[in-house]
């Protein structure tokens, strides 16, 4: 499944309000996704805390399981003022959904983007060409197909004598979160 959620100014962080000139909630058909990608131009401020929250507040409707957000952004939140730049990362880590980003452009809050993917879990990439976009987002797919399971299974017996400790790590490459 996919939805995207193209923003600028105005954004609705209630997940529940789709405005359908600018938004495909998620879907197995990724029809009309696509056809809105198609129509996107970039332009204006962009309300960038209020987009990433409502994008982690889409997925966390979802069922628990391969649930990530990829943020393609030109880095800032504009105007500075909007939106709350921690309501997006509490609510991914709430949610344990991490987000990832790809930046474009010269004027970029790298602090605040790196911030939101390293306390989500997720990953973020930069640029300050379009040439390299095709690069970064084969990479981003390849990143996000891969998944990693860790589990901890602890011997420690009621009073705390004597402990085991055994890790299991799998990777596999999937069809996609």
């Amino acid at each position: 499944q996919a939805a995207v959620l193209s923003f600028s100014r105005q954004v609705n962080t209630d997940p529940a309000a789709v405005d359908p000139a600018r938004e495909v909630p998620f879907s197995s058909d990724l029809t009309k996704a696509y056809a809105l990608v198609e129509t996107l131009q970039a332009g204006g401020e962009t309300e960038l805390y209020n987009a990433v929250e409502k994008a982690v507040g889409w997925t966390a409707q979802l069922p628990p399981g391969h649930r990530a957000v990829l943020v393609f952004t030109d880095g800032r939140n504009e105007p500075p003022e909007v939106g709350d730049p921690d309501a997006p990362i509490k609510l991914a880590q709430q949610s344990n959904i991490p987000v990832f980003v790809i930046a474009l452009g010269k004027d970029i809050d790298s602090n605040y983007l790196q911030r939101l993917t390293s306390e989500t879990g997720g990953f973020y990439a930069y640029t300050p060409i379009s040439s390299e976009l095709s690069r970064l987002f084969n990479d981003m797919a390849s990143l996000l197909k891969t998944v990693y399971v860790a589990g901890y299974t602890s011997g420690l017996t009621q009073g705390g004598a004597g402990h085991k400790l055994s890790l299991r790590v799998a990777v596999s490459q999937g069809e996609g979160i």
